[in-house]
C-alpha cells in the first residue's frame, strides 16, 4: 500500500489539528445526554483525520490491554457506591481515555450503563458533565499538553468530584461485577461481511470504468482495498481513518453519481460500526 496516497486526505498540520480536536471536545462537553454518542464520534473523527494526533495516539495505544485496565480500575467506595479510578499519570490517562471512547464508539462499552454505574446522578446530563470532567477535558488537555498547546484546552467544564463523600480506601469489585458495563468483543460479523460486499462492488465497477483516468482510477482503488483489508482484518483504528480516505476519493471522483446508491449503502453499513463522517 502506498501510504503518501493515503496521508494526502489526512489533516498534517498540527495547529489545525489540535483547532479541530478542542472545537470537538468544547462541543461534547456542551452536549445533552440525548447526542452524547454522535458527539463522540466526532471527536475521535477529528483524532483519525489528523497525521500527528493519529500516530500519537497509536504510539501510545501499541499493546495496551483497555480491557484489563478497565476491570483493573473499578472499585466501590465505603459507602458501596462504584467508581473508576482513572491513572493520574497524563500518557496513562490518555491512552485509558481514548481508549473508552473508542470502545464507547463501537458499541463495546454502553454509555449508559457506564454513566448510570460511575458516575450516578439523578440527572442524565449531570452525568454525562462528570464523565467529560473524568474522561474528555482530560484527553484534549493531554494532547495538546503532547504538542505544547496547553493553552488552547477548553475550559467549558469544571472539573467535579463524582463522589459525595471525600477518598477512601477502595475496594475492588467483585469479578461478578466487574463485567459491568457489559462489554462485547466482537464486531457483527454479518455487517463487516455485508461492508465488505459493498466495497467489492465500488471496486468493480471503478476497476471497470473506461472514462476514468489511470491515475483517478489508481488511486480510488488503492484507497478502496486499503478500506477492504482493514475490514476483513476487523481493525478499527484502520476501517475509521480508511473510510474517511476512501469518502472523500468517491465524492471527488468524477463519475460519483453513477456509484452514489453504493456510496450511499456502504455510509449507511460504516454508521452500524459507530463511524459517523459527515
Amino acid at each position: 500500500m502506498d501510504t503518501k496516497q493515503i496521508l494526502k486526505v489526512m489533516e498534517s498540520d498540527v495547529n489545525k489539528s489540535l483547532a479541530a480536536l478542542n472545537a470537538a471536545t468544547a462541543d461534547l462537553m456542551n452536549s445533552t445526554y440525548i447526542i452524547v454518542s454522535g458527539k463522540i464520534s466526532k471527536l475521535l473523527q477529528s483524532i483519525a483525520s489528523s497525521i500527528p494526533l493519529c500516530d500519537y495516539m497509536q504510539r501510545q495505544t501499541e499493546g495496551y490491554n483497555f480491557i484489563d485496565e478497565f476491570r483493573a480500575r473499578q472499585f466501590r467506595d465505603e459507602s458501596g457506591r462504584p467508581y473508576l479510578d482513572v491513572p493520574a499519570n497524563p500518557e496513562e490517562q490518555t491512552k485509558f481515555a481514548f481508549c473508552m471512547l473508542f470502545a464507547i464508539d463501537t458499541g463495546k462499552l454502553n454509555i449508559e450503563n457506564l454513566l448510570h454505574t460511575f458516575y450516578n446522578n439523578p440527572d442524565a446530563n449531570t452525568e454525562l458533565k462528570l464523565f467529560c470532567a473524568e474522561i474528555v477535558q482530560p484527553l484534549a488537555y493531554n494532547l495538546n499538553m503532547a504538542f505544547n498547546k496547553a493553552n488552547t484546552v477548553p475550559d467549558t467544564v469544571e472539573p467535579v468530584n463524582p463522589l459525595d463523600t471525600p477518598p477512601c480506601e477502595p475496594q475492588i469489585l467483585p469479578e461478578t461485577e466487574q463485567s459491568l458495563p457489559a462489554y462485547s468483543e466482537q464486531f457483527d460479523q454479518s455487517l463487516l461481511d455485508s461492508i465488505n460486499d459493498v466495497t467489492s462492488s465500488i471496486i468493480n465497477y471503478i476497476a471497470n470504468h473506461n472514462a476514468l483516468q489511470d491515475l483517478t482510477r489508481e488511486e480510488i482503488l488503492l484507497v478502496a482495498d486499503a478500506f477492504a483489508d482493514a475490514v476483513r482484518l476487523s481493525e478499527f483504528k484502520a476501517i475509521r481513518v480508511m473510510y474517511i480516505a476512501l469518502k472523500l476519493a468517491l465524492i471527488n471522483c468524477p463519475v460519483f453519481s453513477e456509484i452514489e446508491n453504493l456510496y450511499n449503502d456502504l455510509t449507511y453499513l460504516v454508521s452500524g460500526l459507530g463511524i459517523h463522517v459527515e
